[in-house]
């Protein structure tokens, strides 16, 4: 690299392998609320047949629903799934998919490797992290 060139943040630089777990839209809430317990922060991803991403659940939707006087126990993560995620690549540039980012607003932001599988997933503190570093 010349003189005054930087090397460029992927996205798949950033920490993106913690802070999720992952199921099938038909896990029982049970089942969901257990695994985000055992990740103490974090999110479920939430998978479809084809194992494609859907969305997201954060613990405060189960307990909103709860507080709402809902009987969860008969529902299913595609009952409550947050369907407002944004997939990122890896490989993408990470400066260059902040407009993106800021202009959707997503509940959450998926990470895909080139084929197209799920391997991450960039939570608020994380992107907060990356933010800092390309603003230095």
């Amino acid at each position: 690299m010349g003189e005054g060139m930087k090397e460029r943040l992927k996205v798949g630089d950033l920490e993106i392998t913690d802070e999720y777990k992952i199921l099938g839209d038909k896990a029982s809430i049970k089942e969901v609320a257990q695994e985000l317990l055992k990740l103490k922060k974090g999110i479920v991803i939430v998978l479809d047949k084809a194992k494609e991403p859907v969305g997201v659940i954060y613990p405060q939707v189960i307990m909103q629903r709860i507080a709402n006087g809902e009987d969860v126990t008969k529902l299913e993560a595609r009952d409550i799934v947050d369907k407002n995620i944004l997939i990122l690549n890896k490989t993408d540039d990470f400066e260059k998919r902040t407009g993106d980012i800021t202009l959707y607003a997503p509940a959450a932001i998926l990470v895909n490797d080139k084929e197209g599988k799920l391997v991450g997933y960039l939570s608020p503190s994380d992107y907060k992290k990356a933010l800092k570093m390309i603003t230095k």
